[in-house]
């Protein structure tokens, strides 16, 4: 057993149970933060811009973003976008955290959480995770933040206007405008 799981195992269940989910909390928040940074460096926006724009978005529009601006830089971006896609993977790990109840796992050594699910049919599946899952979790959270430290690196030496410049919609042509406008004759009357 790692120091780490000793020093949780050594807790009483309750404080355990608030420990390692306030712990996953951190861990995700230096995440996020780290995705803010990128999105900030990306747009090429200085910190209280960033702020102010971080926290009218919701998570899925930041990966949103983040894509793109690594889209447009254009070097390594599938491997990039790659990463990106894994935080995305792991936000239903952070969305039950921070918002199903749990309590101190008292048949195990870590957490239950009270999930529902509710796509297509109600179920409520027995959810726990271990002082073992949760280092694991810690584990690939720090990687990620490594990996969007990655991200950060490359969307930050992105030149917006040539950016703009390479994916500028191209004007219609004269024979798509008529095609368009013949298009719209022929439909029926409402």
């Amino acid at each position: 057993m790692s120091s780490a799981a000793e020093a949780y195992a050594n807790l009483p269940h309750k404080i355990r149970a608030t420990a390692l989910v306030g712990q996953f909390l951190q861990y995700w928040s230096v995440l996020e933060s780290t995705i803010n940074q990128a999105i900030e460096q990306g747009l090429k926006i200085n910190y209280l811009q960033g702020a102010v724009l971080a926290s009218n978005i919701t998570f899925r529009n930041k990966i949103h973003i983040l894509k793109v601006l690594v889209d447009l830089r254009g070097i390594d971006a599938e491997r990039l976008k790659g990463y990106v896609d894994e935080v995305a993977t792991l936000s239903y790990a952070r969305n039950m955290v921070a918002h199903d109840v749990f309590w101190a796992d008292e048949e195990g050594d870590g957490v239950k959480f009270a999930v529902a699910k509710a796509k297509n049919k109600l179920s409520f599946p027995d959810t726990r995770w271990s002082i073992q899952n949760f280092l694991e979790k810690f584990e690939q959270i720090n990687d990620l933040v490594l990996k969007m430290q990655q991200v950060t690196t490359t969307v930050s030496k992105l030149s917006l206007a040539d950016a703009l410049l390479h994916y500028r919609p191209h004007e219609p042509t004269q024979e798509a405008v008529a095609q368009v406008h013949q298009e719209s004759q022929d439909l029926p009357p409402k």
